[in-house]
């Protein structure tokens, strides 16, 4: 067994190397190789990782670098490299737990042929903060439909199947950088019944918040990007709920529809936040034309309900924005 580590790279010439020597000082069961794609990086970031190619050299490292195409092929990119069994992809600007590789280990030994899902550190300002699991057992097994408000919109603490990744050829769409890891995740965690998760109540990733990441970044430009990637990933999603009741796969289709639901509430609270009334105006319309509003959420909590109902009513939705300041 093998396991391929991907870490797209791009201007983390502070942070790469520390990462890298995250994942060099672990104790896996198993061989395991990283691949390393630089996305055009304009800083020192190859000198890094050429450093540390040098520094270790018994370590399965393949590097590769690009003109700069976003993250989402440079992920791709990696996929197309890689020949493990299991798939992990890592930001080059985290680190990895010291006892990831004993508890991956553990776990890949108790239960193989399985898609893990790990919890993980937020790190903000060198303040540790454990991530609240939506499970109260040190582990749990799950089937896909099982798993409403379950699935995790973070890449880097699940380890992927391969086998279910280039059989059923899921990939990030090329160019987008918001919500690019919800959309592989909801490709392949409804990409087949016979699909077995496991959730494991253990830190092995350690997630930093920095001022300079893509979701910190309000200039105007960039929010409209975001919000072009939003609407083009939800309409994605929707396709294949529709795909979903044509097979008949009933179960699997409410779920994906309910967590669709819940990512399309999320964006609209980031357009009452973040963008002028124009663009709430502007998005909305578009949504709508998608067929994505209405939002059938079917919640029993009134916040939630409450808000699915001012979503679906667009004068109330621009009265709320144009009167009521969000933080």
């Amino acid at each position: 067994m093998m396991l391929s580590i991907i870490i797209p790279v791009y201007n983390t010439e502070k942070y790469i190397y520390n990462c890298l020597k995250s994942i060099y000082q672990q104790s896996f069961d198993f061989d395991f190789e990283i691949i390393i794609i630089n996305d055009g990086s304009k800083d020192n970031s190859e000198l890094e990782i050429k450093k540390f190619i040098a520094d270790y050299t018994l370590i399965n490292i393949h590097y590769f670098k690009q003109e700069n195409q976003g993250v989402s092929s440079a992920r791709n990119k990696g996929i197309e490299m890689a020949k493990g069994h299991y798939i992990w992809f890592i930001d080059s600007d985290d680190t990895i737990e010291q006892t990831s590789g004993k508890i991956i280990s553990k776990y890949l030994n108790l239960f193989p042929n399985h898609t893990l899902v790990f919890n993980y550190n937020r790190v903000i300002n060198n303040q540790v903060l454990r991530n609240k699991m939506p499970i109260e057992e040190t582990h749990l097994c799950l089937k896909n439909h099982e798993f409403i408000g379950k699935i995790t919109s973070y890449l880097w603490n699940v380890l992927y199947q391969t086998e279910f990744i280039k059989k059923y050829n899921i990939r990030f769409i090329d160019g987008t950088i918001n919500i690019e890891d919800y959309h592989f995740n909801m490709q392949y965690f409804f990409s087949s019944f016979n699909l077995n998760i496991i959730f494991i109540n253990e830190v092995i990733y350690n997630y930093y918040l920095n001022s300079s990441s893509t979701s910190q970044n309000k200039n105007p430009k960039h929010l409209l990007k975001l919000a072009d990637d939003s609407l083009l990933i939800h309409s994605e999603i929707d396709k294949k709920y529709q795909l979903l009741l044509t097979e008949k796969r009933l179960k699997e289709a409410y779920s994906l529809k309910k967590e669709l639901s819940h990512s399309v509430m999320g964006f609209f609270y980031s357009l009452l936040r973040f963008y002028d009334i124009e663009a709430c105006q502007l998005y909305y319309n578009k949504y709508k034309k998608e067929n994505l509003i209405p939002i059938e959420l079917n919640s029993t909590g009134l916040k939630k309900s409450l808000f699915s109902f001012i979503i679906n009513n667009k004068t109330l939705f621009l009265l709320l924005k144009k009167y009521v300041k969000f933080k």
